[in-house]
């Protein structure tokens, strides 16, 4: 944006570029709000993750209107990013709506410290533990000759009867 020249046009060019860079970096630990409005179902958190996004909303579709004639690329992105912003918004209002119902000990057992054990099957009751195939210690290879072996092909397909004396094959 610096190199545009925001910075020496009019004033409101310039708030628009100092509210830009500011949700740029608080855009950074929004996720943690909400995260922890999750984790402890309040919706003050909540409120604060709405309203971040749907501030964000209101910066990309400036950045699409002004970036109307730009790349085709760039403006899929911003596209995408009003799209997400968006359904963030519609699934952290549908959460919040659903807050003290019976979640929070399911939610947070996802953020738990000993998550691990929590995720292990074998805490799980209705897990069974198939029994185990027994393990060969000696590693087999397919090329595996004895030392009184040749490796011939030929000599491992010995017949396993003598031929009569006097018979050809």
């Amino acid at each position: 944006m610096t190199q545009e020249g925001y910075h020496k046009r009019n004033g409101a060019t310039i708030t628009w570029y100092v509210f830009h860079l500011i949700l740029t970096v608080l855009q950074f630990p929004t996720p943690f709000v909400g995260r922890q409005g999750l984790r402890t179902e309040e919706t003050r958190y909540m409120a604060l993750f709405l309203t971040m996004h749907g501030l964000l909303v209101i910066d990309f579709v400036i950045i699409l209107q002004q970036s109307a004639g730009s790349w085709v690329f760039w403006v899929i992105a911003v596209c995408l990013a009003i799209v997400l912003c968006i359904v963030s918004i519609c699934l952290g209002s549908l959460v919040t709506q659903n807050f003290n119902k019976g979640l929070k000990p399911y939610v947070q057992r996802l953020f738990d410290e000993n998550f691990r054990y929590n995720l292990d099957p074998t805490a799980n009751p209705t897990y069974y533990e198939k029994p185990q195939r027994e393990v060969h210690e000696e590693p087999w290879a397919i090329d595996d000759f004895d030392d009184d072996d040749e490796g011939s092909f030929a000599y491992q397909q010995q017949p396993l009867t003598p031929r009569p004396e006097g018979r050809t094959v």
